[in-house]
Order: C-alpha cells, then sequence, then structure tokens
C-alpha cells in the first residue's frame, strides 16, 4: 500500500492529521519518505544541489577551519568530527581529501562520524568514502527517539572535536502556523 493510501487510512481511522504529521511521513516513512528510499537526491541527477557539490572551496574552508580548531584543542591524539545529517558524503570527502593534503597531522588525528537517519544513505556516505574507510564510521539514529549511542565516542560520552550540520534543519517536518481572528495557531 502506498504512503498516501495509508495516511488517507489513518485519517479515515484518526481523524486529520497536522501538517507535521504529514510531512513527517513524506520525508521518513520507513517504505516510501522521501530521505529513506535509496533514490539520488542530490546533485545533477537529483532534485538540488548543495554548496559542497558546488564546489570544493566549501569543504576546503571548512578544513582549514576545523584544522584551527584542533590546534587551539591542544592538537589531541584522537579529534572528532560528527556530521549530523551529511547527505551524500561529498562534504565529507572533500573535507577529509583536504586535510590529508594540507594539515596531515590533523588528518591522522581525525575519526569522522556520520548521523544518517536513513540506512541508505548511510551506505551511500560510507560507498563514496571508502578510501577513508579506517577513519569514518556511519550511525543511524532513532528518529522516533532521537538516541544517540555513544560506544563510537568516549566512555563518558564526550568526544573532542567538532559536531556540525549542513543544511540539516531542511529536512525537519514543521509547524504550520496560521494567524485567524488575529491570533496565531
Amino acid at each position: 500500500m502506498s504512503l498516501e493510501a495509508r495516511l488517507r487510512e489513518r485519517i479515515q481511522r484518526e481523524g486529520p492529521i497536522s501538517f507535521y504529521e504529514w510531512m513527517k511521513a513524506a520525508l521518513y516513512d520507513e517504505r516510501d519518505g522521501y530521505y529513506s528510499v535509496d533514490r539520488v537526491r542530490q546533485g545533477r541527477r537529483g532534485d538540488y544541489r548543495t554548496a559542497p557539490e558546488t564546489s570544493s572551496l566549501f569543504s576546503a574552508t571548512f578544513a582549514d577551519y576545523f584544522a584551527k580548531l584542533f590546534w587551539d584543542l591542544g592538537s589531541p591524539d584522537r579529534f572528532t568530527i560528527l556530521e549530523v545529517g551529511a547527505g551524500s558524503g561529498t562534504f565529507a570527502h572533500g573535507l577529509l581529501t583536504t586535510l590529508r593534503r594540507d594539515a596531515p597531522q590533523v588528518f591522522a588525528a581525525t575519526h569522522y562520524l556520520f548521523e544518517e537517519i536513513g540506512g541508505a544513505a548511510g551506505a551511500r556516505c560510507a560507498a563514496r568514502l571508502e578510501a577513508f574507510s579506517d577513519r569514518v564510521s556511519v550511525r543511524s539514529p532513532s528518529v522516533s527517539e532521537g538516541n544517540f549511542d555513544r560506544n563510537q565516542s568516549s566512555s563518558r560520552g564526550t568526544i573532542t572535536g567538532i559536531i556540525f550540520s549542513n543544511e540539516l534543519i531542511d529536512a525537519f517536518p514543521v509547524n504550520r502556523v496560521v494567524k485567524r481572528n488575529g491570533r496565531l495557531r
């Protein structure tokens, strides 16, 4: 049964759903959600392009900044970069390539960790970053629970490094706000 049919059935059974619930299903339904189905979303063959796919300068600029943060942190033995919502892995590939070339000491300490909801997206990231497989890990948090598996970090659940995202907020379901009779609803 299609997502549309399942949503119609749900609405008939339970009553109206919010825009948030509809958008959440459209984006993350396990069988038919935009981010759950294995298809090309980004790049020339996809629906859109992001800054890392437009130019390698985007990830190279961040590589320089992340290297500076590495030094500011006292050049730790293990420097973790946690990207939430890594998409195709294009940014990570550019960043790691730049660090390997321009900042080998930073590259040697770097462990790149992805949080990616869709299993297919995580697999694409891992494939794209095969050349860096000794320093890249992909994990999928639970969408409904939002859990954070700390096994990839230290025993206390902390990291020394950076947690960031690029265009992640674009992929969140949102509530629709309207003004009726002078009041926000």
